[in-house]
């Protein structure tokens, strides 16, 4: 969650779905292919890994993120 601030202007509170993706360029292109839409490209998650902002065919808005390996904890 974030909050919301006086630089997002009249931006009601909303919630907006991540979905977990294994690999993000095929899944902006399957999304593409199937009727939707690209709203914010392939961005860099700094320390997350990479997300992009899609519109499904019947207009519902949507995050997918394909996140960051975590390197396997070592005692």
């Amino acid at each position: 969650m974030m909050q919301i601030d006086a630089s997002m202007g009249d931006m009601p509170s909303m919630w907006q779905p991540y979905f977990t993706v294994a690999d993000i360029d095929e899944s902006i292109s399957k999304a593409s292919e199937l009727g939707g839409a690209v709203i914010i490209p392939k961005t860099v998650a700094p320390g997350a890994g990479h997300f992009a902002y899609l519109r499904d065919p019947a207009g519902a808005f949507f995050y997918i993120i394909q996140l960051i390996q975590a390197e396997p904890w070592e005692e």
